[in-house]
């Protein structure tokens, strides 16, 4: 529970800073990134992301920076906190989120900077307790007409869901059943540099990323022992050059290469399957990208994604990989958003050589009125291990409505349900999750 500490302090500095400077739109933790997926272009604005200068904060000024403060605090309801068939536990969460944002408002170039905390306290089980924090900075040189370059940098303290595969796999390394005694925690470093050279129909962008991640081993459940989560850290990097072509005003074909490399900290003999994980491997993919202003922005692509380990035990993983986005601004007042991926993620479960991961998500947005937004949406995950036969899946529904009282305040409530099917004994589970927050954005 050190780190935990440690976040809590970090957390009080992001405090004592709302006054003077914060981040309006409070972003959620990030997931784990999927390096292999291409980055989507920037599309444009759906319902829930325009403007509305008669509810949107004002922030602070101070020369060419624009500064805004948000504090965010709500309750959940959550139905099933573990994610668990057979020891089914409720709890209310309160969750604590300030948050700090400086975006600069030059003619050229660009730079900003944000920070947010999320703390969640239960209020029976004080064991699931965490904080995460979320510290990036980034910035953009226009060198040129159709030049730029970006960097950008972060770094993030998070944690596993009690359900993840991961977590229960090196908890049943440690003859500890399937949870540890607190969620698993990690950290995530992250750079990128990406640098786009398009002064005409013809375009090259090649962007550079590295992540480092940092996973925490944390006490069995009966204190008794550890549990090693330290042989996941790794470091993972990633180069992929893109070449595109407009075809005509709206729409580009593009063909991407991407080769990564994920280095393991942990060597064979330290790690509890004796496996050497780290690998090598690359992906290559031919796409386009639709632009019809602010009706229909879609980019989709399809490739071949292969991935070899150093251990001869674990076996190639290769496949089909694709990915989707597409956002449709029906009318004025309705937006659909489609997403689809298929790409090779991490595991550390015994003899399987990572696993294919496929996610499809719809939602839609719709203005009731001008302060009241109305979201629905559906999502599925499928996970399929390569080498084992384990197979899980997590389909979830959602439903959101979002009420800005003011240009400072605003009530957001949720209601979602999560159902997991696993062909793995007393892995199944469904989970319900009620939520309302209040947010106060300056």
């Amino acid at each position: 529970m050190q780190r935990y500490s440690q976040v809590r302090c970090a957390l009080t500095a992001v405090w004592i800073l709302l006054p003077v400077a914060s981040w309006g739109q409070a972003a959620s933790p990030v997931a784990v990134p999927d390096l292999t997926q291409p980055t989507f272009a920037e599309e444009k604005l759906s319902v829930l992301e325009r403007t509305r200068p008669e509810y949107d904060p004002v922030g602070y000024r101070f020369g060419p920076y624009t500064v805004l403060p948000s504090l965010e605090i709500g309750e959940t309801l959550d139905s099933n906190i573990l994610g668990s068939q057979t020891f089914e536990r409720s709890d209310f969460v309160t969750t604590v989120k300030p948050a700090i944002s400086v975006q600069s408002d030059w003619p050229t170039n660009a730079a900003s900077f944000y920070a947010q905390g999320d703390v969640r306290q239960y209020a029976r089980y004080s064991s699931e307790n965490v904080g995460n924090m979320v510290v990036r900075g980034d910035g953009r040189l226009d060198i040129e007409r159709g030049q730029t370059l970006s960097l950008e940098a972060g770094y993030q303290i998070l944690h596993e869901d009690r359900y993840s595969p991961e977590s229960q796999a090196a908890a049943g390394f440690a003859g500890a059943g399937d949870y540890a005694k607190y969620p698993t925690e990690y950290s995530l470093t992250t750079g990128r540099l990406n640098y786009v050279y398009s002064p005409s129909r013809l375009g090259f962008e090649i962007q550079a990323s590295v992540d480092k991640f940092q996973y925490s081993n944390e006490p069995t459940l009966n204190g008794d022992g550890l549990v090693i989560n330290s042989d996941r850290s790794r470091a993972e990097f990633s180069l992929a050059p893109r070449v595109s072509y407009e075809l005509t005003p709206g729409y580009q074909a593009f063909f991407e290469a991407i080769g990564n490399r994920r280095q393991y900290d942990t060597t064979f003999d330290a790690s509890p399957d004796h496996l050497k994980r780290s690998s090598s491997g690359y992906a290559f993919a031919g796409g386009t990208q639709i632009n019809l202003g602010d009706f229909l922005s879609a980019q989709g692509y399809l490739g071949f994604q292969n991935q070899d380990y150093d251990d001869a035990r674990l076996g190639s993983n290769s496949g089909v990989y694709f990915g989707a986005s597409v956002l449709w601004n029906i009318t004025t007042l309705t937006s659909i958003r489609f997403q689809a991926s298929r790409s090779i993620q991490e595991t550390i479960l015994a003899d399987s050589s990572g696993f294919w991961d496929t996610q499809v998500k719809v939602s839609v947005e719709h203005e009731l009125l001008r302060n009241i937004l109305l979201t629905a949406g559906v999502a599925y995950d499928l996970a399929q291990y390569k080498g084992i036969s384990r197979e899980d899946s997590l389909a979830s529904g959602r439903l959101g409505v979002r009420w800005a009282l003011t240009q400072v305040y605003s009530l957001e409530g949720t209601a979602e349900i999560q159902h997991r099917f696993s062909n793995q004994v007393n892995n199944s589970f469904t989970r319900a999750l009620i939520a309302v927050n209040l947010k106060a954005s300056f």
